[in-house]
């Protein structure tokens, strides 16, 4: 989910980050939790994709970064 040292979503309200990246094949389950928490602390989605795998199997990939 976050990497390095420091990662983590603790961070998220200070915008540690540069930009968040939210992906349903990596991570699913945690789009909701997530998002709310990043566009709570002022960030905004920059990128969107969905991308569609063999057998019908859709995820959503997005970026956040600050506002």
């Amino acid at each position: 989910m976050f990497l390095g040292d420091r990662g983590g979503p603790g961070q998220v309200p200070y915008q540690y980050f540069d930009f968040v990246i939210i992906d349903d094949y990596y991570a699913p389950g945690t789009r909701q939790s997530l998002a709310s928490l990043l566009t709570t602390s002022g960030y905004q989605v920059t990128y969107a994709e969905e991308q569609e795998f063999p057998g019908g199997y859709r995820i959503l990939l997005e970026v956040y970064e600050p506002r």
